[in-house]
């Protein structure tokens, strides 16, 4: 499998957004693609989507802006089913957004 990483990026976020948006979205991208873990946190493109920041988030939904950030950055072992389920009501998607299987990647 072959990644156009500038494609995805617009796919994700849009041409119009600031550079250190995209920066930070398209080393997230990296990350997830070279996590060893199968499971990846599609947390930051969701916020960057919706414009919400993570702090922001957090005041919503009512945990720290460290366990979002865990949680972010894809190095969460667990969350719990009313933790997703708050994160989904605040952001307006469904758990399929935010997390996602994928079995093997390729570089």
């Amino acid at each position: 499998m072959q990644i156009n990483f500038v494609g995805e990026l617009h796919t994700y976020v849009g041409p119009d957004f600031d550079f250190t948006i995209k920066r930070r979205i398209f080393v997230q991208i990296i990350y997830n693609y070279t996590a060893i873990m199968p499971i990846i946190t599609n947390l930051d493109i969701i916020l960057a989507k919706r414009k919400i920041t993570l702090s922001e988030l957090a005041e919503r939904v009512g945990i720290s802006i460290v366990n979002l950030s865990v949680l972010k950055s894809g190095k969460a072992r667990a969350i719990r089913f009313s933790t997703l389920e708050a994160i989904c009501e605040v952001l307006d998607c469904q758990p399929g957004d935010i997390i996602e299987y994928r079995k093997e990647i390729t570089l």
